[in-house]
């Protein structure tokens, strides 16, 4: 069913991918083209005679809350919360070799448990910040309904928690201007 899905310009993001799976999945994709960067359980696949990669960021929610990237961002009790679980995300920075266009696809297994709200949000806020500059597609498994704060942190590029139960947490990250313009980023990269 995944070759039906497959043409050069395909960069297919996984996550929840076990060692067999990535084996099976590479060697699926090694002969079609595609090469992978990979990252615990995540996995990001792209023609390579199509796009070059020129970067990679790949990390896990602990280590990036220990980090000077998100001090800026984030209150000293929100990156404790933040590093208290350790997913995984990863970027990757392509170039389309014909255009000469660049885009960052990111991947990511945000927490399950329906009772961390908090936490899934600061760990989209914590993606969407990093991943900021250029054009952006941000895919995964969030563990969220369509209509919850983090989700409309990547679709909005900001936090509304007009109209919930806003906890402490979510009031201090309300207050963050995630991203102006992902979706922009997005509709210029193909146009």
């Amino acid at each position: 069913k995944l070759a039906t899905h497959l043409d050069d310009s395909t960069i297919f993001c996984f996550q929840e991918v076990s060692g067999t799976q990535l084996s099976i999945l590479c060697h699926f994709f090694y002969d079609r083209h595609f090469y992978y960067v990979g990252i615990g359980d995540l996995a990001v696949f792209f023609h390579y005679k199509t796009f070059t990669m020129t970067g990679v960021h790949g990390n896990n929610f602990p280590s990036i809350a220990k980090s000077d990237e998100l001090a800026t961002t984030f209150t000293a009790e929100q990156l404790q919360r933040l590093a208290t679980r350790k997913k995984h995300f990863l970027g990757v920075h392509l170039t389309h070799n014909s255009t000469g266009r660049h885009i960052t696809v990111v991947t990511t297994h945000i927490i399950a448990n329906p009772k961390l709200n908090e936490l899934k949000v600061l760990q989209v806020v914590a993606l969407v910040k990093l991943f900021q500059s250029g054009p952006t597609v941000i895919c995964g498994d969030f563990n969220s309904l369509p209509s919850s704060a983090q989700i409309k942190a990547i679709n909005d590029g900001k936090i509304n928690t007009h109209g919930t139960k806003a906890t402490k947490t979510l009031d201090i990250v309300a207050s963050i201007d995630v991203v102006p313009s992902i979706k922009t980023k997005f509709r210029a990269l193909r146009s």
